[in-house]
């Protein structure tokens, strides 16, 4: 006969794994990204940089793997609402947007167009216009397409005032006034980019005087991309990563899905910003009362992963499991983005890059649409790759007594 202890030991992790079932299925149903959908970045040079649209493929891979999406970045430095070294903005939309059929375009400019000086009505109301006629000629070409509207990011100029109160960012604050007003018109979401930044970087200087995230004023590093990436897949409905609930001295294997691999260069965003953390870190805790100060070694696949006080598995704390970079599951999420991040590279170079395809012709050809869209034909091989490599594999967890513990 079974222990009342242990039935009622196995009926909390049951009820944690049918939790983490349904929470799936809620995930896949609610989230903005759908199985079969083409997503186009469309943007300037922080589109080009290529980092957040890959920080955000990377955690579709990961998070949604038997999803399959198709990315493809359209960033072009320089860009305006009018086009720029890409051609005028029908060239733009001709050649680097429309021939993928994609069914969701994000747009992502105003870095550009202000002229970075202070706010003026006619350099405004030439954005206004602009940016109207890009999301009219998408909805008009691409009747079924569900675009994002991101606002202008943070402009930094580092000159000792507070983060934000550049003349030149209180323009870009006013562009993203006109670009939420649009999207509340259109029915168009849209993802505030500026603010969350700003808050990052006040958050930043409290111990670092010296913190921004564009050491040139305008081009976010790594840490920057990821909280604008979290700010869209929040806009998104994207879902938090999953918890792992563990009885201590009941080994409990698990078939997850591989976390967000957050680039070792970006994670100071899990510091200065609360966007990333709830998408980023997997905690385990233990579905027992355990004593604050009695002490748990973490197990998976029968290695020690580290030793954790009864505090710090307690409800509402947890162990990040993500810090640890040779656990299979991390191990698994650093393999499907580098593929990914392979793949990107590779359309980059072929698409504007030393081997560039695209000009800056007024009336693209034929051949030159066929050539990108052929390209892009030929990248399928590493977003195969990724979507197998994403695939999720059992493992076994299990929180034993230090003192019982052996490190093998």
């Amino acid at each position: 006969m079974m222990h009342r202890g242990m039935r009622t030991a196995l009926a909390v992790v049951t009820m944690a794994l049918m939790a983490c079932a349904v929470q799936a299925q809620d995930a896949a149903k609610n989230f903005f990204l759908h199985d079969g959908d083409t997503v186009v970045f469309y943007g300037d040079s922080i589109t080009e940089q290529q980092m957040y649209a890959a920080d955000i493929e990377n955690y579709v891979t990961t998070r949604f793997p038997k999803m399959r999406v198709r990315f493809i970045n359209s960033g072009w430095g320089g860009d305006r609402v009018s086009g720029g070294g890409g051609g005028p903005i029908e060239t733009r939309l001709r050649r680097d947007v429309l021939p993928y059929k994609p069914t969701v375009v994000t747009i992502f400019l105003g870095m550009n167009d202000g002229g970075y000086h202070p706010f003026d009505e006619p350099t405004f109301q030439t954005y206004a216009r602009g940016l109207t006629h890009i999301v009219d000629e998408l909805q008009k070409s691409l009747p079924h397409v569900r675009l994002t509207l991101f606002t202008p990011s943070l402009f930094d100029n580092k000159d000792g005032q507070p983060a934000g109160s550049a003349p030149y960012n209180q323009a870009l604050i006013k562009y993203g006034d006109f670009v939420k007003q649009l999207g509340a018109r259109r029915g168009i979401p849209v993802v505030d980019l500026n603010a969350p930044m700003v808050a990052a970087t006040v958050k930043g200087r409290e111990t670092d005087p010296k913190f921004t995230l564009a050491n040139d004023n305008v081009h976010p590093g790594p840490v920057g991309h990821l909280i604008m990436a979290s700010a869209i897949l929040q806009v998104w409905d994207a879902p938090p990563a999953l918890g792992l609930v563990l009885t201590p001295g009941q080994p409990t294997t698990l078939t997850l899905p591989a976390p967000w691999p957050v680039p070792g260069d970006a994670h100071q965003a899990l510091d200065v910003s609360p966007l990333p953390g709830p998408l980023a870190r997997v905690t385990v805790t233990s579905s027992a009362m355990t004593p604050p100060d009695a002490r748990y070694a973490l197990l998976a696949d029968g290695q020690v992963v580290g030793t954790f006080t009864g505090a710090q598995l307690a409800p509402g704390a947890g162990v990040d499991l993500t810090q640890y970079p040779d656990l299979p599951l991390n191990k698994q999420a650093q393999a499907v983005a580098a593929i990914n991040n392979e793949r990107i590279n590779r359309w980059h170079e072929y698409f504007k890059g030393g081997n560039g395809i695209a000009r800056a012709d007024d009336k693209p050809t034929r051949d030159e649409i066929g050539a990108l869209t052929a390209l892009d034909k030929w990248l399928d091989a590493w977003r195969v790759r990724a979507h197998d490599s994403a695939q999720p594999k059992p493992h076994t967890f299990e929180l034993r007594s230090a003192a019982a513990t052996t490190t093998p």
